[in-house]
């Protein structure tokens, strides 16, 4: 037996055990645990994503730190740390063996720190501008390198660890993107820009609230997803008797020996790069391209026909998928996505056309929200049937590096574009009206918003097209299982099919809920009898007393 799993710890306490009991992913879960939960640190990464960047140059005034330099170098500088907590972050969740799991730990570790670094971030002191570099420096690694990193890797590899069915999978994978759509599509894209952004303007104590109170929500469902999800895959591993210690020269052999991990890990690095372009470009397009500065209805306008597809695309993508393949959708919807892209490049000042570009784009998005992090997990169980061990940790690390670099590249790309282009912060020219920007900065500001992802979406398209893995699928799982049950059976132990367990608790539980709905039925008749004998019972009583009056009435 291994002394690691003997050795009592924290994790081993009672009121630190999942909610989550079943061997099949429950309702409390796929609501709680992947739509519910998600939602309140998404909402505040979204925040920071799109907001954070205007805050430094029209609130904080940081174009003007380090003669200008400050806001190009610091991204990019700032994700050496990252990359480095990154590669440590997946490590340790690979070492890590505990009763909770190796991931649901780490998420709780992550709440408060998310919240505290999360303030940190917009709550700069009124001191020298050197101070203020040192400060957004130290809260912006805090926040990056550490907190986020840690919850991000962790919350990510989830939906592989929660349990080997395809379906369910899916089910949970659909769920967490739906609470990622929530936060990033409805409350930052709709509700933040109209009833949030021009309450606050320019002022930086009521940015400072509204970002605390933000941070705090965020850690209030961090907890909740600790507590209403489960490692299934996890269990199994840390249950079998094969404990051996992957070095991690042959992980990183295993991963990058795998062309189509290769393939999507490059897919992410183009994919992010330009849509981190677009996101931190989007409320500057809003307020200097097409609209006014913070107008309160342009970018709520772009957002919500960007956004309204999302919705649709819940009801439709899975039938598609199933019929045509996890990949082949996502590559239509990407030229889909490119073409949209390219209608609102065309015509940048005309709303109607980027509001109908906007509709386009976002229709070929839909595959990517919903359906390509399952195509991640097929890859991971391929790469654990080649090899005979998980890389769910260093490919977390990995993947989280690509999103973290590529959104300092990306900050780097758009601030040398703005500043080189002679951007300047927002004025009151005159009460309620702000001054303009040059042509060449809102040209600058459009490439970013459109231009990158119109020519990147045909890219895509075709590098995803090369993902291969679907078919071979059920060979996969069914060598996977086999493999499991032989190892178990030569070290004398009972092996159960986590998938037959899986649908006898799936039978037992369907029987358990029709035992209650005919408990309920039984109940509710044996109320309406009761109910019945009591009325019928006050008729007797209340005719018996009527009775009796009458009789003393008439003598």
């Amino acid at each position: 037996m291994d002394k690691t799993l003997t050795k009592k710890s924290i994790w081993d306490k009672s009121f630190l055990d999942s909610k989550i009991k079943t061997r099949n992913v429950s309702k409390s879960e796929k609501w709680i645990g992947y739509l519910l939960a998600p939602l309140g640190p998404f909402l505040f990464q979204a925040l920071v994503a799109q907001y954070l960047n205007v805050y430094y140059t029209d609130v904080m005034g940081a174009s003007v730190w380090l003669n200008g330099s400050f806001l190009i170098m610091y991204p990019i500088v700032s994700k050496i740390l990252d990359a480095i907590t990154n590669v440590i972050m997946g490590i340790l969740i690979d070492r890590t063996k505990t009763k909770q799991g190796k991931l649901r730990p780490y998420i709780l570790i992550s709440a408060p720190l998310v919240t505290i670094s999360g303030i940190f971030l917009f709550a700069i002191p009124e001191i020298s501008e050197t101070g203020k570099i040192i400060w957004v420096t130290f809260s912006h690694n805090f926040y990056c390198a550490v907190a986020y990193t840690m919850f991000f890797i962790s919350s990510n590899l989830l939906v592989p660890n929660a349990s080997r069915n395809t379906l369910q999978r899916t089910q949970l994978s659909v769920f967490n993107n739906i609470a990622n759509i929530a936060g990033t599509g409805i409350i930052v894209a709709l509700i933040v820009p109209m009833a949030v952004m021009p309450i606050i303007g320019i002022d930086k104590q009521k940015w400072i609230l509204v970002m605390s109170i933000f941070a705090v929500l965020a850690f209030l469902l961090i907890i909740l997803m600790y507590y209403f999800t489960r490692e299934r895959v996890t269990e199994e591993d840390l249950n079998s008797s094969n404990k051996e210690k992957v070095p991690l020269s042959k992980q990183i052999k295993a991963m990058f020996t795998d062309k189509y991990w290769v393939l999507i890990m490059l897919f992410y690095l183009i994919f992010n790069i330009c849509g981190n372009c677009r996101n931190i470009a989007l409320p500057y397009y809003c307020n200097w391209v097409l609209g006014t500065y913070s107008d309160g209805i342009t970018q709520t306008m772009v957002n919500a026909l960007g956004g309204l597809p999302m919705g649709i695309g819940m009801l439709i993508i899975w039938p598609l998928a199933k019929k045509f393949g996890k990949k082949n959708i996502t590559a239509v919807g990407l030229v889909i996505y490119s073409l949209g892209s390219f209608i609102c490049f065309l015509v940048p000042k005309n709303m109607i056309v980027v509001l109908i570009g906007q509709f386009i784009k976002n229709m070929g998005y839909i595959p990517i929200a919903y359906i390509f992090m399952s195509l991640i997990a097929d890859i991971l169980d391929t790469i654990e049937y080649k090899n005979g061990f998980r890389v769910d940790g260093i490919s977390g690390s990995v993947y989280t590096i690509i999103t973290t670099v590529s959104q300092g590249i990306a900050i780097s790309i758009f601030n040398t574009l703005l500043l080189k282009t002679g951007y300047v912060a927002p004025y009151e020219v005159s009460p309620g009206v702000f001054n303009t920007q040059n042509a060449e900065c809102q040209s600058a500001i459009t490439w970013c918003f459109l231009g990158f992802e119109a020519i990147a979406g045909v890219i895509l398209a075709i590098m995803v097209s090369q993902i291969k893995v679907e078919k071979g699928l059920p060979k996969v799982i069914s060598g996977l299982m086999q493999r499991k049950k032989e190892l178990a059976i030569a070290n004398g132990e009972e092996w159960i099919d986590p998938v037959e367990a899986a649908k006898i608790e799936e039978e037992e539980n369907k029987q358990l809920e029709e035992q209650e709905r005919v408990e309920k039925l039984k109940f509710k008749c044996a109320k309406k009898d009761s109910i019945l004998k009591s009325k019928i019972k006050n008729i007797w009583i209340n005719k018996t007393k009527r009775n009796r009056f009458d009789v003393f009435y008439n003598n």
